[in-house]
């Protein structure tokens, strides 16, 4: 675009609206200007039924002096995407925990999640973002963790199962993180949610 190009409608909004999210760190920023590691982690695992099928919850917890981190109670929900089981271990997760002092939980689906639901993960019906809700629930009365929303992060058929979650219950969440999601769901009525979506296949970043 040229130098003296204006703005397009929608990149004004976006600065225009009061209490948009301004970066604090720019992207030319050194690695030393990111958060650095703080957090020791403590994981764990328990069970919930979904459509009367056992399925496995796993978290990560952030820990500070031996103890819960205050933090802890920004909770996320990773969505997995299809044929991961996750572990929490793998791309941005650990950071999540170990820098910013998220707690973090996921579903350990197999496949599409086929074996509690005879539709794909990724839809409401399936059942499985209720219990999502519940998972966080038990993880908020284990470690004493205050009430609030969740944020969820979610990679390719993870970002859509995310946003799915996001439109079924836009009330019960935060902010979406969603990287090459595969849907986008429908918010007829407005919603408040904080969004990032990103496509960047091929490319390699932070």
């Amino acid at each position: 675009a040229a130098d003296d190009e204006k703005p397009r409608d929608a990149d004004k909004r976006a600065v225009d609206v009061p209490g948009y999210p301004q970066f604090k760190i720019p992207s030319s920023a050194p690695d030393s200007a990111l958060p650095g590691i703080r957090y020791t982690v403590q994981k764990g695992t328990f069970q919930l039924l979904i459509n009367n099928s056992s399925a496995s919850v796993v978290y990560a917890l952030p820990m500070e002096g031996g103890r819960v981190a205050v933090s802890a109670s920004n909770l996320i929900f990773y969505g997995p995407y299809p044929n991961e089981k996750t572990k929490l271990n793998e791309n941005i997760v650990p950071d999540l925990v170990r820098k910013l002092g998220c707690t973090v939980f996921s579903f350990q689906f197999d496949g599409l999640g086929l074996a509690v639901s005879d539709k794909p993960y990724w839809f409401r019906e399936a059942g499985w973002c209720d219990r999502a809700l519940t998972a966080r629930d038990i993880l908020a009365k284990k470690f004493a963790l205050e009430p609030r929303k969740l944020i969820l992060v979610g990679y390719s058929g993870g970002g859509g199962m995310v946003m799915n979650f996001a439109g079924a219950y836009p009330d019960q969440i935060e902010a979406v993180a969603a990287h090459a999601p595969n849907v986008v769901p429908p918010f007829p009525g407005g919603n408040k949610i904080k969004w990032l979506m990103m496509v960047n296949r091929g490319d390699t970043n932070r």
